[in-house]
């Protein structure tokens, strides 16, 4: 039944809770109704939600847990077991957020021209990825998952000398 000012007293509750910030969640627990109900109201009256646009189903709490652990560089993984959820729920969470995905840690800053020139150079002289590992100082998958990101093939050069090969090359 409306109150005196003409509006129902439901809205009036509504608005002064919204009017705080809290979001459909908590306004719903605060007026012992649905969550459904309340955000049915918001969108009825035209107001967006509170706190993150569409996040109705986390709290604030666990909001700047996921904030503060993705600000750490944590990768969705990782974020994910610190909060007991999957990597897909982190990894919707922080898209819903237009946030970028951590870099991973392993995974590797551009190579130097020098750098690459030289990998290349052994694959062309028939060098395993296990002994350009070697030489690069880094893990033989790591060689080849950058030969293949590359579309090389496998070394088809004569490769190198075995150690008790002491002919000089031709």
């Amino acid at each position: 039944m409306p109150e005196k000012s003409g509006i129902p007293s439901w809205k009036e509750k509504f608005f002064s809770l919204y009017v705080k910030g809290l979001t459909d969640a908590e306004i719903a627990k605060e007026l012992y109704i649905s969550r459904p109900s309340v955000s049915r109201w918001r969108r009825q009256l035209g107001y967006k939600a509170n706190f993150q646009q569409g996040d109705n189903w986390l709290d604030r709490e666990e909001d700047e847990k996921r904030h503060a652990l993705y600000d750490q560089g944590l990768s969705d993984a990782k974020i994910a077991q610190a909060v007991g959820v999957t990597r897909d729920t982190i990894r919707a969470w922080r898209k819903h957020r237009d946030l970028p995905a951590n870099k991973r840690v392993g995974q590797h800053s551009p190579l130097s021209t020098e750098e690459e020139e030289k990998r290349r150079r052994l694959v062309r002289r028939g060098y395993t990825d296990e002994q350009i590992a070697r030489l690069s100082g880094v893990t033989q998958p790591a060689i080849t998952e950058w030969r293949n990101r590359r579309g090389l093939k496998r070394g088809t050069g004569p490769g190198p000398r075995p150690l008790h090969d002491f002919r000089p090359r031709r």
